[in-house]
């Protein structure tokens, strides 16, 4: 039975009654290094100052749900979540994520539980949260220009514990890259972190994923951007395996008049102003396991960051792309985002990031869909 009190998001998750807007059940994955789910574990929401405002524990599927009240008036707005996983024999796994309403994202069901009271039902999954055996761990990868595909020498790399951990967490270590890109980290606890670079030579401010893992956990890759001017974005998307994948970046029509779509296999490029002399966006660099996509113009309206399975197309019961460690990059002319994808997830489509430039938003929807038509996909 669905509780009649819920988790008011802005209240810091504090137990009052809801008057009016939106309980949504937040619900994620936890699983082990190796990608299998794992029952019993136990998942904490942790408020600003590190103490739990709600519990959960994965049931036989590694799944767990905690419902969190957005009250009418916060829809669209970002807040920040904190979620901490625990289980016997294991390193306790964090990961810091956002959570905002998007009306195209989520199908309401309208319920009323007494007088004044009015709220719908809507769902949102997160990333998985991963959880690495005991022990201190280590990691390699190579730092790699989302534009040129060349590696990067002489960056300083800061390492925080936590995926997407903000830059107000604690360093818990430093590396610089060598002459081949080359990072690497070691003799900390096992799992996932967050590695982030400043602002440095031409090379713009970037924060991605690293593992740390007691076998070490070479191979890693890291992207970074140029640096952009205002008006200025760059959309990427790297992963691992050999699925054929494709980024996909929709952007806002001139007078919103629709919408445009970059992606590899797109047989126009690039998109260009309606005189047809201006670049407005085009693809910028291509490879196994490396896309990006450059916007000269922002407009007011959404950008949409995806990935396409074209490996599997249109299987519809589909996961390999939710497993093959696929990240999705935004970057801007002051900001830098990364959003990984939820393990296991069906569909051959996966919306990570929405941007929306009129009102300086970003959504991280984790929208997925399954049997999309090639010829239709950019409609994703």
């Amino acid at each position: 039975m669905r509780p009649l009190f819920f988790l008011p998001i802005s209240l810091l998750f504090a137990c009052v009654p809801a008057t009016r807007g939106w309980v949504v059940d937040v619900s994620g994955v936890v699983a082990g290094a190796d990608g299998v789910r794992l029952s019993g574990a136990v998942v904490e929401m942790l408020g600003e100052d590190g103490s739990i405002v709600s519990t959960a524990t994965t049931n036989a599927l590694g799944v767990w749900s905690i419902p969190v009240m957005v009250e009418e008036g916060q829809e669209g707005t970002p807040w920040p979540m904190h979620f901490q996983a625990s289980l016997a024999g294991y390193n306790n796994g964090d990961m810091f994520w956002h959570l905002s309403w998007l009306d195209d994202a989520w199908l309401p069901i309208p319920l009323t539980f007494g007088p004044g009271q009015n709220v719908s039902i809507g769902e949102q999954t997160t990333p998985s949260i991963l959880l690495f055996e005991k022990g201190v761990g280590g990691g390699a990868g190579t730092l790699i220009n989302a534009v040129t595909g060349a590696a990067e020498y002489g960056v300083e790399i800061e390492l925080r514990r936590g995926a997407g951990a903000p830059s107000s967490a604690t360093v818990v270590a430093f590396d610089t890259t060598r002459s081949d890109g080359g990072f690497a980290f070691a003799g900390l606890d096992s799992g996932v972190y967050t590695a982030s670079v400043e602002s440095q030579g031409d090379i713009g401010a970037s924060t991605f994923p690293v593992r740390l893992e007691a076998w070490g956990s070479d191979n890693q890759v890291g992207l970074v951007a140029p640096m952009l001017s205002d008006g200025e974005l760059l959309a990427g998307v790297s992963w691992s395996g050999d699925l054929e994948l494709d980024m996909h970046l929709s952007g806002p029509l001139a007078n919103y008049h629709g919408r445009y779509q970059v992606y590899s296999d797109q047989y126009i490029h690039p998109v260009t102003g309606e005189d047809k002399d201006e670049t407005v966006a085009e693809l910028m660099y291509e490879s196994q396991g490396i896309e990006s996509a450059m916007v000269y113009e922002l407009r007011d309206g959404e950008y949409r960051i995806s990935s396409f399975d074209e490996t599997n197309e249109l299987i519809s019961d589909s996961s390999m792309m939710a497993n093959s460690d696929v990240v999705v990059y935004l970057w801007g002319a002051e900001n830098a985002y990364y959003e990984t994808i939820g393990l296991g997830e069906q569909g051959t489509a996966w919306m990570g990031i929405v941007y929306d430039n009129e009102l300086g938003i970003l959504h991280r929807p984790q929208l997925f869909s399954s049997d999309v038509d090639p010829s239709d996909v950019d409609q994703f």
